[in-house]
């Protein structure tokens, strides 16, 4: 299943907790950094005029003082984007300057998918299959309070192998979760079988973040 995407319940990245309870599911951000990226993105619309999506497209921009704050402090930029639903497509955030990170909401601040760093802190990139035909916000933001600076949006029609690894990252995602829920119920067994399927999703994709993290769980 491609990462199809959900309103009503939102799939986004996963990030696995260490210690504590096993390999509990948690939100990429934190949920301070989440509710105020959110927040802020419902009061950023309406005084946009939107692009429409069609790949490839690039847009530049500058981080200020002057710009923008989300509730953890950090800058962004808001870019209103058009789509059609079914579109796959890879949205990459490149910047020099500072940490990028990468949000892409709906216009009412629903938080549809996110990244921060992809390429040792200079990239973040997400693809989804878009669920709807319409408006999305796109926010350029920066990891830190402090980070100014240029930036690039690039939007391209996803590649097989990006469509392959966020397919299988969702996968993982989920498979953890329903582990999670299944642990939760003392059903220990069933609980171990989808943490080593979401085990080998890790392995196969050199995640080696989540590897270690579901190994020590």
């Amino acid at each position: 299943m491609i990462k199809t995407l959900r309103l009503l319940g939102i799939i986004a990245p996963w990030i696995f907790l260490v210690g504590g309870d096993p390999a509990r599911p948690l939100p990429y951000f934190t949920p301070s950094q989440a509710v105020g990226k959110q927040a802020v993105g419902k009061q950023a619309v309406g005084k946009q005029e939107s692009l429409q999506l069609e790949t490839p497209l690039s847009i530049r921009g500058i981080l200020t003082e002057g710009d923008a704050k989300l509730e953890d402090g950090s800058r962004y930029d808001s870019h209103i984007v058009s789509g059609k639903e079914g579109q796959t497509i890879t949205i990459t955030m490149e910047s020099s300057d500072f940490d990028p990170v990468l949000i892409l909401n709906t216009l009412s601040g629903e938080l549809i998918d996110s990244n921060d760093d992809s390429n040792e802190g200079s990239t973040a990139k997400i693809t989804v299959r878009l669920p709807f035909t319409g408006e999305y916000q796109v926010l350029a933001n920066a990891y830190s309070d402090f980070g100014r600076g240029r930036y690039k949006l690039s939007f391209t029609a996803a590649s097989k192998e990006e469509i392959y690894q966020a397919d299988q990252f969702l996968d993982m995602s989920q498979w953890v979760e329903e582990g999670w829920r299944l642990y939760q119920g003392s059903q220990f067994e069933d609980a171990r079988e989808l943490y080593e399927s979401a085990l080998e999703i890790a392995l196969d994709l050199g995640d080696r973040a989540n590897e270690a993290t579901i190994l020590n769980n």
